[in-house]
């Protein structure tokens, strides 16, 4: 007859096993649906294949224009303009339409805003850049999913699939969620708080 401290370890360890199966079963169908996600999200705002028209500045988009006389305007040769940026097909069309600046915007946290300067005395134009600040406190939501596989100090190969998820931002502190699954077999569900720069 087993006794009972060996009739607990045995269901201690089912149970156990139980939960880690349905750790990683909830864990591969949340990446499954992540992938998904990512694979029918709708287009970002910005493309990498061709130009768009940007997002007037909402500190002065309701302020009217006012005409400024300028003689001339310096401005990029079409021709050259056309093969090193790739412009559209109506831009390249339209003898009315010329490149009078193009910038590179290095990737930002908060986007940014840029302004284009023409000086009405020589015609030369000049594009300015300034990131946008992020408020102190901000809900912002970011998802990571992935997994490792390598070699353990515990012995043997060891493969991990894990989720974090970013709910709410304090300065350069992320505050989220974090979840892993392996092949120990071992689950983990916890609170993630980040320090990131």
């Amino acid at each position: 007859m087993a006794n009972f401290s060996d009739l607990a370890a045995t269901a201690i360890a089912s149970a156990f096993g139980s939960a880690v199966r349905a750790a990683t079963t909830i864990a591969v169908v949340l990446a499954t649906l992540y992938v998904l996600w990512c694979w029918y999200r709708p287009a970002p705002a910005i493309s990498t294949a061709v130009f768009a028209p940007a997002k007037i500045s909402k500190q002065v988009g309701e302020v009217p224009m006012v005409a400024v006389p300028v003689a001339s305007i310096q401005v990029i040769p079409k021709a050259v303009a056309k093969k090193k940026l790739r412009l559209p097909q109506m831009v390249v069309d339209d003898p009315g339409k010329e490149v009078v600046s193009a910038i590179d915007i290095p990737p930002t946290r908060g986007g940014a805003t840029s302004i284009t300067l023409i000086d009405t005395r020589t015609g030369r134009t000049e594009t300015l850049v300034r990131e946008t600040p992020r408020p102190f406190l901000a809900l912002e939501v970011a998802t990571e999913v992935g997994m490792r596989y390598g070699l353990s100090t515990a012995g043997g190969q060891r493969i991990d699939l894990y989720a974090r998820r970013d709910l709410a931002r304090v300065g350069n502190v992320f505050i989220g969620v974090y979840g892993e699954a392996n092949t120990r077999p071992e689950a983990k569900a916890m609170i993630d708080v980040s320090l990131r720069w």
